[in-house]
């Protein structure tokens, strides 16, 4: 009865001497697969950098390099940048009294530089009128 527990002692000391020993082949195959993925994860992020996320310079990119987009992703729309036609305009209203009407007319002429009449009797007026509204400040703002 004792040899018998005293093998049986000895083949559960080597099982569990067996199991240590798989333990750490475990340990060490996953130790090493962890150093393998770090080096994979350094590798891919040295593949990653380029000009636009490191400091290295454009032209290390090479044709393997994610290259920038030169235009903007958005779509042409064909119209004419500023006011599109049918757009009504806002301004700001006219004054009905205003305190000082200013004419202001062209010394001479822009095509040929002749000299042109001031006097409003001999004036005479070829194309589009321009009116224009300056709303001057107060030379003294006070707080209220």
């Amino acid at each position: 009865m004792v040899e018998q527990l005293e093998r049986e002692w000895e083949r559960l000391r080597e099982q569990g001497a067996e199991k240590d020993r798989q333990i750490r082949e475990q340990q060490d195959r996953i130790g090493k697969q962890q150093e393998q993925i770090a080096d994979l994860q350094r590798q891919l992020a040295a593949r990653k950098k380029n000009s636009t996320n490191s400091s290295k310079p454009p032209s290390s990119d090479g044709l393997a390099g994610k290259q920038r987009r030169r235009c903007s992703p958005r779509k042409k729309s064909g119209r004419k940048p500023g006011g599109q036609p049918g757009h009504t305009g806002h301004e700001r209203p006219r004054v009905e009294n205003p305190d000082r009407i200013e004419e202001i007319l062209p010394q001479q002429c822009k095509r040929c530089g002749t000299a042109l009449p001031q006097a409003g009797v001999e004036r005479q007026t070829a194309g589009d009128v321009f009116r224009r509204q300056i709303v001057d400040l107060p030379e003294v703002i006070l707080p209220w």
